[in-house]
């Protein structure tokens, strides 16, 4: 299963609505642009680290996105990990960048 359809499915398999979903999808699309744009090279969520996901999250502040959006990005991307069953820990993530100087 390629990566772009595993995280489809983990967007849709994290629930709720529609709508929920398909901004879920955005966010991990921006992701994946990101790790593409640089050369990073994953081929499940199990290898997505820790640190890539600091940089893209520091990359959108530095492209202008405003913090609350880059929280929502955030929280939807976790979702998606935690459904996923990724080995990064989705809540020790979401704590330091909520509460460091990354947002």
């Amino acid at each position: 299963m390629s990566c772009s359809s595993e995280l489809t499915d983990s967007a849709r398999a994290a629930g709720r609505g529609f709508k929920t979903s398909y901004m879920r999808l955005r966010g991990l699309k921006k992701l994946l642009r990101f790790l593409r744009d640089r050369n990073i090279e994953i081929r499940d969520w199990g290898e997505l680290t820790h640190e890539q996901l600091i940089a893209w999250i520091q990359a959108e502040r530095a492209a202008g996105t405003g913090p609350r959006t880059c929280r929502i990005l955030l929280a939807a991307t976790l979702a998606c990990l935690r459904e996923g069953r990724s080995g990064i820990q989705p809540d020790a993530t979401k704590t330091e960048m909520l509460t460091g100087d990354v947002v």
